[in-house]
């Protein structure tokens, strides 16, 4: 027993000598930004302050400095940091740099920040208060002392990087082809002007400044890769849009007088402007671009969310582009794409592409004050995600803008999200819609001619001819929208989902719909001339329009309240499917149309027609008695 008892003790006293020590608690750093420079600038310098966020939890930084994405090639690395900055000495001239910083606790546990990039310049020259203009041509030397018209650069972006900013000078660029094999980076305040737009030939390939080698594309959304770069930093991370706003720059600037060749789609997109202000980009043609003909923005934002700043003093006019849009898996990119503009003036513009959009949006758009005008697309009538490639698709527009005098074979998209700009303006509407003329080519088409999806719209002289639908109205088009003298007419009765209507409006949401106003129209071979749908419509008035020849009804109604007076059936009873909240001094009978010349000839009534004052009075001029009825007025 005395044996087993010393056993006993034995084993417990060296259990005791033995116990597990408690692991100690871990720390982890937690998750912190790069600060500065701002990703994707400009050096001024060939020095370079890096300064980051301070991480939770770290004890020590290391700093890791390369010359490509991949970090395979490392300029600079610095363990054991204990501040967040660095200074770094001794850069390249026309360097691109790429930095990212590892935070490491004391239990050897770490996280690491994103990458940013920026990139040194040539040294610019001194002030040159004597020197307006400097010159670029084929035969030209790229060196510093070249740049003059006896000795120019060969290179405009060599050029780009040598002249001195904001002083209003100008890269002017002799007529030959220039191959781009780096993009063209203009400062505020410098002009970049060709000899001719058919004598300036710029062809892109393969910029690679900020190409993703992981994932083997660009980003689409950012400037990287295009062949002129009008760029101002945005953001203080500039590819977070969830980072602080930077207001934009005045540019002060011209760019045109150019053709710009993507090169069978090698290059990403010809010009980009960013966060500048005061940019005329004027008579360029451009083509065969990989995404994009042409961006102007103001910042990558977060989705659905009114932008911090607005470009302002934006005039685009006179260009031309051809094959630069882009169908993806999910979405359809245009030649022109354009955002966050107040007061810009974009006209006389033409598109045609086999695959792109037109003019389209871009970071879900926003638009005051704005002008489109001279307007024209030919585009594919085939579209696997739409049906057909869209003209104009424009996405949220606010107070006073203004789309005129558009020529196009496939439709108009003109929405906003719910519940943006709901509040009547000042002016009385968030967009005017006059001189459209949406006439499909080869007169099958299913689609509508113009889409809206916004409230406060006035629309008015629009011809929709051989589409689906003329005009369909629904989503955030819930309000106070009136649609007047315009001709929606078939040569053949058009079939769609829908049911093919003149005019189309669906409330499928629980709003409130209200005050649409559809007045002194024609209606010739739709399906239903007006089809209106869902109970919550509260008022709908339709006066003073000529139907000619509906196929099933002239007015379909499922739900709402609509009020259809002083209207005009040519030759047939009248055939209203459903109940008006009422229906009054409707006429029948012979319109007396011109019958002959275009189709806005062949619709005005003759002398003596009855269409002649007989309409009701609104607030539109009129001659005579009363207002005609139909879409113009003798």
């Amino acid at each position: 027993m005395r044996n087993y008892f010393f056993l006993l003790i034995c084993v417990l006293c060296a259990c005791q000598e033995t116990a597990i020590e408690p692991d100690p608690i871990k720390i982890e750093p937690q998750d912190f930004s790069l600060f500065a420079p701002v990703d994707g600038s400009m050096q001024e310098e060939l020095q370079a302050q890096l300064v980051w966020l301070a991480s939770e939890g770290a004890t020590s930084y290391r700093l890791t400095v390369g010359t490509s994405l991949a970090f395979d090639e490392i300029f600079f690395e610095q363990m054991d940091i204990e501040d967040t900055t660095m200074v770094l000495d001794a850069l390249s001239m026309d360097q691109t740099y790429y930095w990212k910083v590892e935070a490491m606790s004391e239990s050897d546990l770490s996280v690491s920040s994103e990458v940013f990039h920026f990139k040194t310049p040539l040294v610019r020259f001194a002030s040159s208060p004597n020197i307006s203009r400097y010159f670029v041509a084929p035969n030209g030397e790229d060196t510093p002392e070249a740049g003059t018209e006896d000795r120019p650069w060969k290179s405009p972006a060599y050029a780009s990087r040598l002249v001195p900013k904001d002083e209003g000078d100008e890269i002017f660029i002799k007529y030959g082809s220039y191959e781009i094999t780096d993009p063209i980076l203009l400062e505020t305040g410098t002009h970049l002007i060709g000899e001719s737009k058919e004598g300036v030939r710029l062809f892109g390939t393969e910029i690679t400044k900020y190409y993703d080698p992981l994932e083997e594309k660009y980003d689409k959304l950012f400037f990287d890769g295009s062949m002129i770069q009008l760029v101002s930093p945005s953001r203080e991370t500039m590819r977070n849009p969830a980072s602080k706003a930077i207001a934009p720059m005045q540019g002060n600037q011209q760019v045109r007088n150019l053709t710009l060749d993507g090169q069978n789609k090698q290059a990403k997109t010809g010009l980009w402007v960013e966060n500048r202000n005061a940019v005329e980009i004027a008579d360029q043609h451009i083509e065969n671009m990989k995404y994009r003909g042409m961006v102007v923005m103001s910042a990558p934002k977060l989705w659905m969310l009114e932008p911090e700043f607005y470009l302002t003093d934006i005039h685009l006019h006179d260009l031309s582009f051809k094959n630069s849009g882009k169908d993806l898996e999910d979405e359809s990119i245009g030649n022109l794409n354009v955002a966050q503009l107040d007061g810009a003036l974009i006209e006389d513009i033409f598109i045609e592409d086999d695959e792109g959009y037109g003019l389209k949006f871009i970071i879900d758009g926003y638009y005051k004050n704005c002008v489109f005008r001279n307007i024209e697309t030919q585009l594919s009538e085939q579209d696997k995600l739409w049906g057909e490639d869209i003209g104009v698709e424009l996405w949220n527009l606010g107070e006073n803008n203004l789309v005129e005098n558009v020529k196009s074979n496939t439709w108009l998209s003109l929405v906003n999200h719910g519940g943006i700009f709901t509040d009547k303006p000042e002016s009385g509407w968030n967009l005017t819609v006059r001189d459209i003329e949406v006439i499909d080519n080869d007169g099958k088409s299913s689609k509508e001619g113009i889409e809206i999806g916004l409230p406060h719209v006035d629309i008015s002289k629009v011809l929709v001819k051989n589409k689906g639908m003329g005009i369909a109205i629904w989503n955030a088009g819930n309000h106070n929208i009136q649609i007047h003298h315009s001709l929606f007419i078939n040569e053949k009765h058009q079939f769609n989902w829908a049911g093919g209507s003149g005019i189309y409006i669906d409330n499928s949401t629980d709003n409130d719909f209200n005050d649409f106003r559809i007045n002194h129209n024609v209606f010739d071979k739709n399906v239903f001339g007006i089809k209106v749908k869902g109970a919550k419509i509260k008022k709908v008035e339709i006066t003073n329009n000529l139907f000619i020849d509906s196929k099933t009804a002239d007015l379909k109604i499922d739900g709402g309240q609509l009020y259809f007076s002083n209207n005009f059936k040519h030759q047939t009873e009248w055939v209203i499917d459903g109940d008006p909240q009422s229906a009054e001094y409707n006429l029948t009978g012979d319109a007396m149309l011109n019958g002959s010349g275009d189709d806005y000839q062949f619709y005005t009534p003759e002398q003596g027609s009855p269409l002649i004052d007989a309409g009701k009075i609104l607030k539109d001029p009129f001659n005579g008695s009363a207002p005609d009825i139909g879409y113009v007025e003798r």
